[in-house]
């Protein structure tokens, strides 16, 4: 008899490359009436999204928008006005290793902005991280039995890997008024900041049902002695169906992004109160991960009368990927510079975390 090998397709997903890149912009922005004016600004900040990311032959190309924003004072009034501006962001990452059909995951943080005012304009400088990794699915033939001949000892083992399945994507759109204490005497809304995050991912008739909150932070400006501006916080909750085929929803990983952030001061259902309404747009990824275990012959012998010969090879598996969030606490100190007026309190402060592996 001769000897047959036995063998099964072992799909696993591997990482073909990770690049990371800094990306300078420039921004600008005209403010109303303003010519040969002194402005005094306040408060900066910007974040960046990604549009889109596509693997050609030789290179990864990522499209985005960065939105900045600026509170300011002008010409020593006592009125606080903010503006904004975007620019669009683009990179190309070259990499000979890549190629058309892979999975690109890019990320955009913002890890420097700084804003100075020059003839009617705010001009903002921006230095934004990207980080790329380029992920393929390989097929590997693994041995699981070997038949044909009698005394073939085998030293059997179970293997796992996992891999994205596929990518599903769902907008959501939130909107909610609240009403605002009438001892702020809200005159208007000034930065909007916004962040997602996503609580549970449950399988759903049609697709993955996602839910979690947007919390937003809006400053505002008032007639309030001594405190111009003030933060309101809210969490928007969202929920979304995101369809998908109902044999991929048994392991998934959720995954959502704020796109935009709006708020304006509209007339309130409490009389007395001004109404805040916020409006956020987010973006919900769903990512299903198929997991496939079987039994293989890790090493072979033979007893009888055929000798057979083992070459081993090493391969390279994803078994899990975990996600772990953690919170901490920071103290920082700011030195004022010398000549400026004392300061009695800290009326708004944003720190921007950035996460070096």
């Amino acid at each position: 008899m001769s000897l047959e090998l036995k063998k099964q397709n072992l799909e696993t997903e591997r990482q073909v490359c990770a690049r990371s890149a800094q990306v300078n912009l420039q921004a600008d922005a005209m403010l109303s009436g303003a010519g040969r004016d002194s402005v005094e600004i306040l408060m900066e900040d910007a974040c960046a999204h990604i549009t889109k990311a596509e693997v050609h032959g030789g290179r990864i190309s990522v499209d985005g928008v960065v939105i900045c924003q600026a509170a300011y004072r002008q010409d020593g009034s006592e009125i606080i006005r903010a503006v904004e501006a975007r620019v669009q962001l683009q990179h190309i990452f070259e990499d000979e290793s890549v190629h058309a059909g892979m999975r690109a995951e890019v990320t955009a943080c913002v890890t420097h902005v700084e804003s100075g005012y020059l003839n009617g304009r705010i001009l903002f400088r921006l230095t934004v991280e990207l980080r790329c990794d380029v992920l393929q699915t390989v097929s590997h033939e693994v041995i699981c039995r070997i038949e044909g001949e009698d005394g073939i000892q085998e030293d059997r083992r179970e293997i796992g890997s996992m891999r994205c399945a596929a990518e599903a994507t769902a907008k959501v759109s939130l909107s909610e008024t609240l009403a605002l204490p009438k001892d702020l005497d809200t005159q208007a809304t000034l930065l909007d900041f916004a962040v997602a995050s996503v609580e549970r991912a449950e399988r759903d008739l049609g697709g993955v049902m996602v839910s979690g909150h947007v919390n937003v932070e809006v400053m505002i400006t008032g007639k309030l002695s001594g405190k111009p501006v003030a933060m309101v916080r809210y969490p928007l909750p969202f929920s979304k169906l995101v369809e998908m085929p109902e044999w991929l929803t048994e392991n998934v990983q959720a995954y959502a992004s704020v796109d935009g952030i709006r708020s304006a001061l509209v007339e309130s259902s409490v009389p007395g109160e001004a109404g805040l309404e916020v409006n956020a747009d987010i973006t919900v990824r769903v990512c299903a991960v198929q997991k496939q275990r079987l039994e293989y012959i890790a090493d072979a012998y033979s007893v009888g009368a055929t000798d057979i010969a083992i070459e081993k090879q090493c391969l390279r598996l994803t078994q899990e990927v975990r996600h772990d969030t953690v919170e901490t606490t920071f103290r920082g100190t700011l030195l004022i510079p010398d000549g400026m007026p004392a300061v009695s309190s800290v009326l708004a402060a944003r720190a921007r975390p950035s996460a070096v592996a």
